[in-house]
């Protein structure tokens, strides 16, 4: 899709769902960014999976753009022009928050650590949702299997450095009461906020709004 950008809807914890679920999801995203953005912003095109319904005309209302059903993939489509434009509510002093809180978190740790340059690929990665030990090896400059090694050496493995990686940084962004919690979980790369409380309360023993009012 030229001249677009393209959100693909995975759901990882569950192999089937409800069509309500997918459309929400959706929808969900639509109206977070005409908030946002503070005009009827119109996808490119949406995607869905299920087969089109009777009432398919609600649809085309209210996403205001072609919709395709019985689709591979539930996918959204957004202009360019639109996902590069400022927001009208940007305060950079709030944006610049989340970068410090993580330039803090990594001066804190040794630069010359093994163990703190893969932390650093990790948090560069965390928003896509999607970090592979593959990609990360990769981008380390060693293959899998070194990679393992090398966290093996150091007495964790990558799903415990990713937890860890993803719950210090967790903190640092919830001690901002000015950062909405779902754009927390996201920036984390969760696709969704409940799936990140829960995660946080098993690394934690806390919820985030528990650890942010105690914070």
């Amino acid at each position: 899709m030229k001249d677009s950008f393209v959100f693909t809807l995975k759901y990882k914890d569950e192999a089937h769902y409800s069509r309500g679920r997918e459309d929400a999801a959706l929808a969900w995203i639509m109206s977070l960014l005409r908030v946002n953005f503070q005009n009827d912003i119109a996808p490119v095109s949406v995607h869905l999976t299920h087969p089109k319904p009777d009432c398919s005309g609600k649809y085309y209302e209210f996403f205001k753009s072609p919709v395709h059903f019985n689709s591979s993939f539930c996918r959204l489509a957004l202009p360019l022009p639109e996902v590069d434009r400022i927001l009208p509510g940007a305060n950079e002093e709030f944006a610049e928050f989340g970068d410090q809180a993580i330039k803090k978190y990594l001066l804190s740790l040794d630069a010359g650590d093994e163990i703190t340059q893969i932390k650093k690929i990790l948090i560069d990665n965390l928003p896509s949702g999607n970090i592979t030990i593959e990609q990360v090896a990769g981008e380390f400059g060693v293959n899998t299997r070194t990679l393992q090694r090398i966290l093996q050496k150091k007495g964790t493995t990558f799903l415990s450095l990713l937890n860890e990686t993803r719950m210090e940084i967790a903190k640092k962004y919830i001690q901002d009461k000015y950062m909405d919690l779902t754009e927390i979980a996201f920036l984390l790369g969760f696709a969704e906020l409940s799936t990140f409380s829960r995660s946080f309360k098993r690394w934690t023993g806390k919820s985030p709004i528990q650890y942010r009012k105690a914070a």
